[in-house]
C-alpha cells in the first residue's frame, strides 16, 4: 500500500514512530524520519540510515516551521508519551508536540499543496492523547 511513496513519521523515535517506520521501509516507501535527536534516529535506524529510501531530520516538531526538501505524500505524527514520570511531571512535553506538532505539519501540507499542487495527508495518532 505504501510503496513508492513518500511519508514524514514525527516523533520517530518513540515507540510507535520508530516501529511504524521500520514497517514502512519493509512495504518500499521511503521514510522522513524526524525526532529531537539525530543521536537517537541514528541508533533507532541504524540498519536503514545509508539508504536512498531513508532521511532524517532532527528538530522539535514543537517549535519553528516544518520544512523539507521534497514532497510528501503522508505524515504520520505519532505525537505523546507512554513515559508516566513524562506524563506526570512534564505535561507540556506531550501537549506541545501533540497540538503544536499538529499545526506545524498541517501547514506544510498546505503550503505543499499551494506551492507544488501535491496532496498529502495527515494521519494523526498517540498513545495517551
Amino acid at each position: 500500500m505504501f510503496s513508492g511513496k513518500t511519508i514524514l513519521v514525527t516523533v520517530a523515535t518513540g515507540l510507535l514512530g520508530t516501529n511504524l517506520s521500520i514497517e514502512l521501509l519493509r512495504q518500499g516507501a521511503r521514510v522522513i524520519a524526524l525526532g529531537r535527536s539525530e543521536e537517537k534516529i541514528l541508533t533507532c535506524f541504524d540498519k536503514y540510515v545509508k539508504s536512498d529510501k531513508f532521511g532524517w531530520i532532527s528538530k522539535d516538531i514543537s517549535f519553528g516551521e516544518l520544512e523539507l526538501s521534497e514532497p510528501v505524500d503522508y505524515i504520520f505524527h505519532a505525537a505523546g508519551s507512554i513515559e508516566l514520570a513524562t506524563i506526570t511531571n512534564k505535561p507540556l512535553d506531550i501537549i506541545y508536540p501533540a497540538v503544536l506538532g499538529s499545526i506545524r505539519c498541517l501547514d506544510f501540507l498546505k503550503k505543499q499543496e499551494t506551492e507544488n499542487g501535491k496532496k498529502g495527508r495527515l494521519i494523526y495518532f498517540s498513545t495517551e492523547a
